[in-house]
């Protein structure tokens, strides 16, 4: 669940940014890279 919810997040992060969600498969979860 936790994974998903990365990815969920990941996926709202690359439409704010207006990055193209391709860049969601060699990125990590937001959670960890926000430390």
């Amino acid at each position: 669940m936790r994974v998903v919810r990365g990815q969920v997040w990941n996926l709202h992060e690359c439409l704010v940014r207006n990055e193209p969600p391709a860049a969601l498969q060699h990125k990590e979860p937001i959670l960890v890279t926000r430390r």
